[in-house]
């Protein structure tokens, strides 16, 4: 593979991963904020610490999907494959 098609690659699974969290990040939000408002009794401080860590990890997910493809494209470029010519005589 060169460099232009894996920079390609990279370009669109970011852009895929960006238009996933832009499509996602609202209905998901909207669910957990259901739950946070809900009347549930004894179980109200469960869901208030545990409902901002999920919208944490939600957020956390998507960013290290968006950090995946760089990584990879900067782990790719540096890569140096051995050079076998100078011990062949």
């Amino acid at each position: 593979m060169n460099i232009i098609t894996a920079g390609v690659a990279m370009a669109t699974y970011l852009f895929c991963v960006i238009v996933a969290y832009f499509l996602l990040s609202t209905p998901v939000d909207l669910i957990f904020s259901g739950f946070d408002d809900a009347d549930t009794g004894a179980a109200t401080e469960y869901l208030d610490v545990h409902i901002a860590s999920m919208r944490t990890i939600f957020q956390m997910f998507f960013a290290m999907m968006a950090a995946v493809a760089p990584a990879w494209f900067i782990f790719w470029i540096f890569h140096r494959e051995p050079q076998w010519g100078y011990n062949q005589y």
